[in-house]
């Protein structure tokens, strides 16, 4: 296969054992772990660390057709709902790549704010006009600080949530390393308003949406993207039901690898026949168009 050999000779060690693949992660023993790789998203470049288990993963997948469910349905959700011109909140932007994955569909501005100083300098590296870099972690208020627990499997994952910490213990260890940080609002960014809002705060979801109340009274995005591991996800709905009255489930079907958006019941009682991701919800206006 092409792309498999345009692979091995990029990120493997062998390809022996491996006649046919479908999905990245069965590439996961072989893949490269150290060392970096640049690739393009779109007409950018990116910069990606292979001694990052997604970094490894989205590495295939930029390289390859091969699939990847937990990076798929970002690019999925974008393909149905970033319009032309679009302005993106990106919180939690992590390394820019969905950044970068945002101005690929179409978007004309993208705002991160990323609370780790090495991910909001990496993210700065990308080198393009069309994204902002605010070096804090949303929250429910401005000019306060947070101490963010620091992922120690990955760069994914850092959180100042308790519940989140103990939920994921094993990517914290038993001595967990904490960063201060600085605390922003949604209402105060300067930047804004914006088209879609895409939320990956890790537990925080609550506090950022308290600190959003202007922007939802006077600018609602049209769409908002998150995900929730708990039942904080009622609680996050109910306070956005006066703007965001319309709630979706999205998934990717097993049969036809399609975005699937379903009610939360609904969702619920069918999920074998979707492959397993972060529990990710999407929040729509009430005069957006029936899906």
């Amino acid at each position: 296969m092409r792309f498999f050999r345009k692979l091995i000779s990029q990120f493997l060690i062998t390809h022996e054992g491996k006649s046919e693949v479908g999905f990245c992660t069965d590439l996961d023993e072989i893949l490269r772990d150290q060392g970096n790789v640049t690739l393009k998203v779109g007409q950018n470049k990116i910069i990606l660390d292979l001694c990052n288990i997604h970094e490894r993963r989205y590495a295939a997948c930029l390289s390859t057709p091969l699939r990847y469910p937990q990076y798929d349905i970002d690019t999925l959700l974008m393909e149905r709902f970033v319009r032309q011109g679009d302005r993106i909140l990106d919180g939690g932007a992590n390394i820019g790549l969905t950044a970068l994955q945002f101005l690929h569909s179409g978007a004309s501005f993208v705002e991160c704010v990323e609370a780790l100083p090495w991910l909001s300098e990496r993210i700065r590296r990308l080198g393009d006009a069309r994204i902002s870099v605010t070096e804090a972690a949303l929250s429910q208020r401005s000019g306060a600080f947070v101490d963010i627990a620091i992922s120690k499997t990955h760069n994914q994952g850092s959180t100042y949530d308790s519940a989140v910490i103990a939920k994921f213990s094993h990517i914290f260890g038993d001595d967990v390393k904490f960063i201060t940080t600085p605390t922003i609002t949604i209402d105060s960014l300067q930047s804004g308003p914006f088209d879609i809002w895409k939320l990956d705060v890790e537990g925080a979801e609550i506090d950022v949406i308290n600190g959003a109340y202007q922007s939802l009274k006077d600018c609602p995005p049209r769409a908002i993207f998150t995900e929730f591991w708990d039942e904080r996800v009622n609680e996050f709905a109910s306070l956005v039901s006066s703007s965001h009255p319309i709630v979706y489930r999205a998934g990717i079907s097993k049969d036809k690898y399609q975005l699937k958006l379903l009610d939360m019941e609904s969702f619920q009682s069918s999920s074998e026949a979707f492959f397993p991701i972060s529990p990710t919800y999407v929040f729509l206006r009430a005069d957006y168009q029936k899906i």
